[in-house]
């Protein structure tokens, strides 16, 4: 069973930006059943931790987990730090966020919560940007899209069981889009 795989794959290769073409030429093929079930038996997208697989979104209830995650957001762009789900974008979207960037470097996170969720309508959507990438090409590519002006304050989440015992240094990912805000910031002031 591929769940979502193919019609997302396909939505993937529609977009024009740099991280989807890189992620829809790196994915190979969908990602592994690791056994998580939701209680309604669904199967959950997840990834390899240090010792067993975890599950990238809730088994219980993933839409209240979700909302929960995003209840102090309150528009402009957000950038999410680890594969978080469906569920996170739509709370998101619902907290009249403009701009999204998923951030995840993962090639086996990424081919997850695309073979297990609908990802389609947002891989049709230009306010949701996968990232799938470094550190510094994570910078420039919020150099390149992010406007303040246009698209609001700035502010970073993490979905903790996506992050939690990766082997990714997020921090630096951190410190990339603070400098790259910066450098933004720097451009804004001498144009006035």
């Amino acid at each position: 069973m591929t769940g979502f795989w193919e019609a997302n794959q396909r939505a993937l290769e529609r977009r024009s930006d740099p991280d989807s073409r890189r992620l829809a030429g790196s994915l190979g093929g969908p990602g592994p059943d690791w056994g998580l079930r939701s209680r309604k038996s669904e199967v959950l997208p997840g990834w390899n931790a240090p010792g067993r697989p975890r599950s990238l979104v809730s088994g219980y209830d993933p839409e209240k987990e979700a909302q929960r995650w995003a209840s102090a957001i309150n528009g402009g762009t957000v950038a999410v730090f680890g594969g978080a789900g469906t569920a996170a974008a739509q709370a998101l979207a619902d907290r009249s966020v403009r701009l999204m960037f998923w951030v995840e470097p993962r090639i086996e996170v990424w081919q997850s919560l695309l073979t297990w969720e609908d990802w389609t309508p947002w891989l049709n959507r230009e306010d949701w940007v996968p990232v799938f990438s470094d550190a510094e090409a994570w910078g420039q590519r919020l150099k390149n899209r992010y406007h303040p002006l246009w698209d609001g304050a700035f502010r970073s989440l993490e979905w903790r069981s996506a992050v939690e015992g990766a082997s990714v240094d997020w921090e630096k990912f951190l410190r990339t889009a603070l400098a790259s805000l910066d450098g933004l910031a720097a451009d804004a002031s001498t144009q006035a």
